[in-house]
């Protein structure tokens, strides 16, 4: 699942009450990063190509961007957004007659709607998923606080999303809605930082330590920002979406059977 899956602005006490009241729109950056143990990676990557190899290398050991819009009721969460706003772009490199595939997931942005209990979950060509929000269920018992850019948060614990994982997540209660960054939301303040601790011996959780997502900066509310997820976007449930992955793969085979050569 692994392969699927896988703040310093203080503001005032009316700040604050504004942002319970109007639904104003604020941007949270955050950074994401991964802590990976280099012996199980090369042994994991041992028999690929050096090319892949250090390609692979650099998506697990470099500095990502994220920013968050959020309002009291949706939010997108967007890879490197404010960089590329491009729909995804590949990068392939040749393996022994083979073609691997680096995907630049920038553009792609993660709708959630509080109000209705859904989210888009984005595909290539402008295709997103429809689901529920996942139900995390989270241990808010704990007396241990910090500070994040300024502002007081609490730590919460729950089930990761992927298999063998635990998280632990620190929110503030002063900015008073269920966001977060990735999947994760559902507190009763904004999430700053997102701590998720690997457990697995299978695949590429076996090098994985762990991966998180930390706040960087909170902006002053977007006045003009738009929710646009849900315009011009194909829209589909996750068994229309199985089913057009089905019959793209069996037109592959089709093509594959009759030696066909499909690279544009």
């Amino acid at each position: 699942m692994f392969g699927r899956i896988i703040f310093f602005l203080i503001f005032s006490l009316g700040h604050l009450n504004v942002l319970s009241q109007e639904n104003i729109v604020y941007e949270v950056n955050y950074i994401n990063y991964f802590e990976i143990d280099n012996e199980k990676f090369n042994s994991y990557f041992q028999f690929t190509d050096e090319e892949i190899k250090e390609r692979n290398r650099d998506v697990f050991t470099s500095l990502k961007e994220y920013v968050l819009f959020f309002d009291h009721e949706q939010s997108e969460f967007n890879y490197n957004a404010k960089l590329n706003n491009s729909q995804t772009t590949n990068d392939r490199i040749r393996q022994n007659g083979n073609e691997v595939v680096f995907h630049n997931n920038s553009g792609l942005i993660l709708y959630r709607n509080l109000v209705e209990n859904f989210a888009l979950i984005p595909q290539e060509n402008n295709i997103f998923v429809q689901d529920s929000l996942i139900p995390f269920h989270w241990n808010t018992y704990f007396e241990d606080e910090k500070e994040i850019l300024g502002y007081k948060v609490k730590k919460a614990t729950t089930k990761g999303l992927e298999p063998n994982t635990n998280v632990i997540a620190w929110y503030t209660v002063d900015l008073q809605v269920q966001h977060g960054p990735f999947y994760y939301w559902g507190l009763p303040g904004l999430i700053l930082k997102i701590d998720v601790f690997v457990n697995d011996n299978n695949g590429i959780g076996s090098f994985i330590n762990s991966y998180h997502y930390e706040a960087t900066s909170l902006k002053k509310p977007k006045k003009n920002y738009k929710f646009q997820t849900t315009e011009n976007a194909k829209i589909l449930n996750q068994k229309e979406y199985d089913e057009k992955q089905e019959a793209h793969f069996k037109k592959q085979r089709k093509f594959e059977s009759q030696g066909v050569d499909k690279r544009e």
